[in-house]
């Protein structure tokens, strides 16, 4: 009897483990980089972005990065002087941990210490990130982009002063909603853009206030304005961001989080500096 060709269902994402290939051959790699570059730099990374780690690899050109697997790279140096693969590489091993990387170039330690001084660049908060301010939403309409900048944090009002009893109970909940309470007089609450086409300020749609009031906020509708019914404390410097947190600084357009890359330390011919 004939065999039945029936059709088989084939998993197009399924991929095979590289596993010990890949590792034999980021360990080549690092050895080649050592015969081939005279430097190499230890560095770490403050609230790392994929895009802006491009552009550090495109502007050192001539230079080769390593970021992450630092077991492997602690092997490919060497864990102690018995298998280091160059004088004292394994020196550099004992900077790896806690998520470092490596920089293999010629470029000086003055050169490359003055580049990751100055490449600084603001990018969006995110879950888990550290609050740098402390920020107060004062009572009246929502404003965004630049005016919020301009009142919110290029000001002095808030900062690492503020009352810490003011933070408000991030903790994840489908009941984030909260109620309006009944005795707000919304007839005295300041609107932005009521004085005509004059010193335009950025503020939300009306369409974005559910979304607003569904993050936690106590937002409500006046007139067509998106307001805040009540002082309302969104981040607190020195603390844990949560989603909802992070969440209402990007829709406030709001970048807080800086990207940079430090130094620890660089190795060249035999010898190890901290920087």
């Amino acid at each position: 009897m004939p065999r039945a060709k029936k059709s088989k269902l084939v998993h197009l994402t399924k991929t095979e483990a590289k596993g010990d290939a890949l590792k034999k051959s980021l360990v080549e790699s690092i050895h080649s980089c050592l015969d081939k570059y005279e430097y190499v730099y230890a560095f770490s990374v403050e609230n790392m972005r994929n895009n802006l780690i491009k552009k550090v690899r495109t502007q050192l050109a001539n230079s080769k990065f390593f970021y992450g697997k630092s077991r492997v790279m602690a092997i490919a140096f060497g864990k102690d002087s018995a298998s280091e693969y160059k004088e004292n590489s394994h020196l550099i091993s004992e900077h790896l941990a806690g998520g470092l990387g490596v920089l293999f170039t010629n470029e000086t330690p003055e050169h490359i210490k003055a580049f990751f001084e100055s490449f600084e660049e603001l990018d969006y908060s995110r879950t888990g990130s550290i609050s740098t301010k402390t920020i107060v939403l004062k009572r009246g309409e929502l404003v965004k982009g630049y005016d919020f900048y301009k009142r919110y944090i290029e000001t002095s009002d808030n900062d690492d002063t503020a009352d810490m009893s003011l933070d408000n109970d991030f903790e994840d909940s489908a009941d984030l909603i909260p109620d309006i309470p009944q005795m707000v007089d919304f007839d005295n609450i300041e609107l932005e853009n009521s004085d005509g086409i004059e010193n335009q300020v950025e503020t939300f749609p009306p369409n974005m206030e559910p979304q607003l009031r569904a993050l936690g906020l106590p937002t409500h509708l006046v007139k067509g304005h998106v307001v805040l019914y009540s002082d309302y404390t969104l981040c607190i410097k020195g603390k844990v961001l949560t989603a909802q947190q992070a969440q209402i600084i990007k829709l406030f357009g709001a970048k807080l989080a800086t990207f940079k890359i430090i130094p620890k330390c660089y190795w060249h011919k035999g010898s190890l500096q901290m920087l």
